[in-house]
């Protein structure tokens, strides 16, 4: 890094120097404050904060915007705040800093009952174990998230795929694809998720007293959950129909009431 043009040195001027000389001091501790405020590494406009020379009047900081930021730059700490610092009282203050974590530095905040959270994590928000969870992400607070490798099997796509995960209300809504409908009918329908989860709903005449093995292998690979019920003719329908099996592709359905019924079935897999 370059040297400081204009020096800030809290010794001069001396008890001995000449009162005539009082003038040029203060515009130089005046120039040096503009430097160390505006530049960074001799180079002007690049520092931390807006502090410019007007344009015209080239020795005037005179700008209404003069002492924002333009960016921060945080210096790297051996500890946390409250490990480091002298306060005896941390009510009311926060502290958002970087740590050095496994020789690379990392964003963390401490709230003032102590509390630390380590915001990043190998060029990542630090979201692998919870570190920042849906609790802490507010109603459109966060809204680019790239996801780590054990959250998205491949956390970056390209050419149409996924590019961007927006968390609002605590809803996906952009980035994936929505589930389709086919064979939808007031009997029957199957919905499939981008995911590859499958939804099939579906009906089969059971004689009296007989067990019907529903085929879904058009459907499912793994058949995971299976819901049943009927509908209830006469008295004599009064019992539900059993779910006696469920394989990777099919469901049996045995009919325990003396005459034939028609069951419905819900049933969920990949």
């Amino acid at each position: 890094m370059a040297d400081l043009e204009n020096s800030y040195d809290i010794s001069t001027p001396g008890g001995d120097d000449d009162p005539r000389e009082a003038d040029d001091k203060m515009r130089e501790i005046k120039a040096a404050v503009q430097e160390r405020m505006n530049d960074h590494d001799s180079e002007p406009d690049e520092g931390d904060h807006f502090w410019p020379f007007d344009s015209v009047e080239t020795t005037e900081v005179k700008d209404e915007d003069t002492g924002q930021h333009r960016k921060v730059t945080l210096r790297q700490m051996t500890d946390n705040p409250s490990d480091l610092t002298s306060y005896a009282d941390t009510t009311n203050l926060g502290f958002l800093y970087q740590k050095d974590i496994s020789s690379n530095g990392e964003l963390f905040y401490q709230d003032e009952a102590d509390r630390v959270i380590q915001v990043t994590d190998a060029g990542k928000l630090n979201i692998e174990d919870e570190a920042i969870n849906s609790d802490q992400i507010a109603d459109g607070a966060v809204d680019l998230v790239h996801m780590s490798s054990n959250s998205v099997d491949t956390p970056q796509y390209v050419n149409d795929s996924i590019q961007e995960v927006h968390l609002q209300s605590g809803a996906i809504t952009a980035g994936f694809s929505p589930a389709t409908e086919s064979g939808d009918t007031d009997a029957s329908g199957t919905t499939t998720f981008p995911n590859g989860l499958v939804m099939r709903r579906g009906s089969t005449s059971i004689n009296a007293f007989a067990e019907e093995v529903v085929d879904l292998s058009t459907y499912f690979t793994k058949i995971y959950h299976a819901q049943l019920t009927w509908r209830e003719d006469t008295t004599a329908n009064r019992y539900s129909p059993k779910l006696s099996n469920i394989a990777n592709q099919s469901i049996n359905i045995r009919n325990t009431n003396p005459n034939a019924i028609d069951c419905y079935y819900f049933v969920i897999g990949w």
